[in-house]
Order: C-alpha cells, then sequence, then structure tokens
C-alpha cells in the first residue's frame, strides 16, 4: 500500500547532481516536469483533461491539414518561407501540457517532454541521467496517448494518423540529396553538415520503406558535424523534422 496520501504529486526519480564547480539542469525545472509525467501516467487512459494529443500537444488523433498557422509544412519542419522557424520549438511554459479547460490540470504529453529544454545552473542534474529520464518519460507517454486513441475513436483512427504521418515524413525524405532542408540564413551562421543529414534522412526513410533502420532512439540522440554555407542545412528546420520522426517512431513500436 502507498503510504502517499489520496492526491499527493508522485516523487519525480532520484538523479545526480554536479558538483558545484560544474553546470547542469536545473533541478526544480527537472523535478516539475517528471513529477507532471508520473502524475499523468498514474491517472491512466481517459484522465480527465484536454483532447488526445496532436504535434502541438493539444490535437485530435489525426495530424494537421498539411500546413500549420506559422508558415510550417505538416511534417513539421517550417516551410521554406517561414519567417519564425523557431516558432515550432516550445516555449519553457509548454512542458506543463495542454491548455487545462475549467477546473482541470494541464495534460503532460510526450511532445512537450521532447520540447523540454532546462536551464543550467551550477550543482545542477547531470544531463546524461536526465536525457534517459525523459527518453523513458516521452516512451510512456507515447504508449499511453496510442491506447487513449484507440479506446475513444478506434484502431482504424489510429492507424490513419500514422499511415497520414509517414506521408508527409516521405515528402521531405523524396527531395534530391543537400535539398531537403534551407540553407542557414547567413553564411557564417553554424549549420548541421548537410551530408550528414542527408545520410540519416535515407536511413530513415529505409525504416519507413522496410520497417528496418533507425529507432527512435538513434534519431533523438543523431549528432551532426557543424558546417557552413552549401554544405549546411539550418539547425532549427532540421531538428522540428526530427521531432516529427520520432513521433511517429513512437507511434508504430
Amino acid at each position: 500500500m502507498s503510504s502517499e496520501p489520496p492526491g499527493a504529486a508522485p516523487a519525480p526519480p532520484v538523479l545526480p547532481r554536479c558538483p558545484q564547480h560544474e553546470s547542469g539542469y536545473d533541478p526544480a525545472q527537472v523535478d516539475a516536469l517528471l513529477t507532471a509525467v508520473a502524475r499523468r501516467l498514474a491517472a491512466g487512459p481517459g484522465a480527465p483533461g484536454p483532447g488526445l494529443p496532436g504535434r502541438d500537444g493539444a490535437g485530435a488523433c489525426a495530424p494537421g491539414d498539411g500546413a500549420s498557422g506559422n508558415g510550417a509544412s505538416d511534417d513539421g519542419a517550417p516551410g521554406d518561407g517561414a519567417p519564425d522557424p523557431g516558432a515550432l520549438r516550445a516555449a519553457p511554459d509548454a512542458a506543463a501540457g495542454a491548455a487545462p479547460g475549467p477546473g482541470e490540470r494541464p495534460v503532460i504529453t510526450s511532445a512537450a517532454v521532447r520540447a523540454a529544454v532546462f536551464d543550467a545552473v551550477p550543482g545542477g542534474y547531470r544531463t546524461g541521467p536526465v536525457d534517459e529520464a525523459l527518453a523513458r518519460a516521452e516512451e510512456e507517454l507515447a504508449a499511453l496517448e496510442r491506447t487513449e486513441c484507440v479506446l475513444a475513436h478506434g484502431a482504424a483512427a489510429w492507424r490513419a494518423r500514422t499511415e497520414q504521418l509517414a506521408a508527409v515524413l516521405r515528402g521531405r525524405l523524396g527531395r534530391p540529396r543537400t535539398q531537403r532542408f534551407r540553407r542557414p540564413a547567413r553564411v557564417r551562421t553554424r549549420g548541421y553538415s548537410a551530408a550528414h543529414v542527408d545520410v540519416l534522412c535515407e536511413r530513415v526513410a529505409e525504416r519507413l520503406a522496410t520497417g528496418t533502420g533507425p529507432d527512435a532512439a538513434a534519431v533523438r540522440e543523431a549528432v551532426f558535424p557543424p558546417a557552413h554555407g552549401e554544405r549546411a542545412y539550418e539547425e532549427q528546420q532540421v531538428d522540428a523534422f526530427l521531432d516529427r520522426v520520432v513521433e511517429y517512431l513512437l507511434a508504430v513500436r
């Protein structure tokens, strides 16, 4: 039997800290997010709150109609004419999840966990263990969201969601090498090596086509060498697209 009083927030996991002369993730911010995740998982499918999460953490079971209101394509990457590529990145307070209705608590989503960013503070939590905890949280929330979608809308709705998401990912993956993403706005602005990003994109395309290739962890942990000019892709656009790839890979686990 649990010793916690009814309604008590689950305690966050114990995470190792850095020495005071080193910087790590802000413990208060990390604990708040992981506590929200634990509360959501403990509540189970059908917990009171907003509708089933989509890319923005508050949508329905299906992806959007092909473009978002901020100039982003539905694959998550800002469109080539988007004025604000950073608009797709969650604001710090978005980690609380979708906006609640009257009398409701915010509902944390896998998308909110994936987009979470923490301040660096002396003596904070070590980044490696936190990143591992967030990866587990994201996967558990994604599984819960799948269950909720199937319960509310049926398995066919979930399959339609994943098939539509795969289709919009293929739209960008099908572009020629070196042309999948835009270049950094300024020649001296650092970006990701286009050649290395293209290699990962081709592996993701293979995964969509054959079911073999990188899993969500491999995409989440991908690191690209820096590059400039025509040899680079804009970091924000690549990151936003890879977020959608992770979303898809978790959806079809």
